[in-house]
């Protein structure tokens, strides 16, 4: 991109890749437009069905909240929930699951309605499930996201464990799963397994 346009007034803007100047009489301005790479960030997705599971869930946002990548943080429950514990946590997004016994997967589609446009991943957490500590966690990111991967599950002695990451880009893939078919169908068929030391 690269256009200019002509004021009546003799000046002169100009588009570019990196952003548009204004041009008059020498003065020349410069105004940059936004590195979108620098604000990309990592979601943070609990699956929470239920009130017991909710508290789980708060436990495991507390615990990452010192991973530096992370900069949202998504819940998914019920309605009990949303009215019941989550007022004082005004920096998570509660996403309501009507069907909370419905497929892990129905949760995950409700959650990644809510992610914002400018996280590049999300991480998912089943709270029932064994995750890793916040170190793993962020060595795991990390060779996600340089690796550039699609679907990336963290494995520690040949086992794997949680949570698991999603690009955004793959997002559709999770919208046209058939229920039957859940997260751990996904996990099999589409995974790259990430051995963190």
């Amino acid at each position: 991109m690269n256009e200019k346009l002509l004021l009546m007034n003799g000046a002169e803007i100009k588009f570019t890749s990196i952003g548009i100047t204004y041009s008059d009489n020498g003065k020349l301005i410069l105004i940059k437009f936004k590195d979108p790479g620098a604000e990309m960030f990592v979601s943070l997705v609990l699956l929470a069905a239920n009130e017991e599971r909710l508290s789980r869930a708060l436990k495991l946002y507390r615990k990452f909240k010192s991973v530096s990548e992370i900069k949202e943080t998504i819940i998914v429950g019920n309605r009990l929930s949303d009215k019941n514990i989550l007022r004082a946590y005004n920096d998570i997004k509660f996403v309501i699951n009507p069907k909370p016994e419905s497929p892990i997967i129905t949760s995950l589609k409700y959650a990644i309605s809510s992610v914002s446009n400018f996280s590049k991943y999300i991480i998912v957490c089943p709270v029932s499930k064994r995750t890793l500590e916040s170190e793993g966690l962020s060595k795991f990111i990390e060779k996600t996201i340089n690796k550039n991967l699609k679907f990336s599950v963290p494995l520690i002695n040949k086992k794997r464990l949680h949570p698991i990451m999603i690009r955004r880009s793959e997002f559709e893939k999770i919208r046209r799963n058939r229920k039957e078919q859940g997260l751990k169908y996904l996990s099999k068929k589409l995974f790259t397994e990430v051995e963190i030391g």
